[in-house]
This record gives C-alpha cells, structure tokens and sequence, in this order.
C-alpha cells in the first residue's frame, strides 16, 4: 500500500519531469532540478494589494534537492547570479522561493 508521502513524490516526479516543466540549473554551486514559475510571480505582483510583492524570479524546488529551506535575505548563486531570497513558502514537498537580484 503507498503511503501519503509516495504518492505526493510520485507526483512531484511529473512536475520535475525535464521534458515537462522543469529543467537542471545550478543553485549554489549543485545542478539541481528546477521550475521557473515567473509567470505566477507576475500573478502574485498583480493580486498584491499595495502592488509591493518583491522579486524578479520564482523557482520552485524539491526539498529533497535542495536540503535545507533558504532563510529570508539570505544571498544565492542562481545560473552564476546572486540573488536575495525575499521569500520562502514550503508547499508538498517543495520550496517556492522568491529571488531578487542582489546588486553589491
């Protein structure tokens, strides 16, 4: 019999299906797999209601990939960029998180 948590992997595995939705990228220095989900960022900047929703990219992540839920103002490397983490949701197994590009 499977479990609640096979069956949420299960589908996780057809969200971070490269040929579907997601593609490998490098996060801190590790290829992991990643969703681009800028257009739900756009969504979330528009239903913001001061239209103060901070961000230039949304990616969404498995916890599993990642390890450990990056902590708000926290700076990443995304692609070879730096990005500030703005926000952080954890949602079935994943972590959605909102970057900001860091000027030094």
């Amino acid at each position: 019999m499977s479990t609640f948590r096979d069956v949420i992997n299960s589908d996780l595995n057809i969200f971070f299906n490269q040929d579907e939705f997601a593609s490998v990228k490098q996060v801190n220095g590790q290829q992991i797999t990643v969703i681009e989900a800028d257009d739900e960022l756009t969504q979330r900047k528009l239903k913001s209601p001061d239209g103060t929703f901070i961000g230039d990219k949304l990616i969404i992540v498995k916890i599993s990939e990642f390890g450990s839920a990056p902590t708000i103002g926290k700076i990443i490397s995304y692609v070879s960029k730096k990005y500030r983490v703005t926000d952080v949701n954890i949602n079935e197994g994943t972590y959605e998180i909102t970057l900001e590009a860091f000027k030094a």
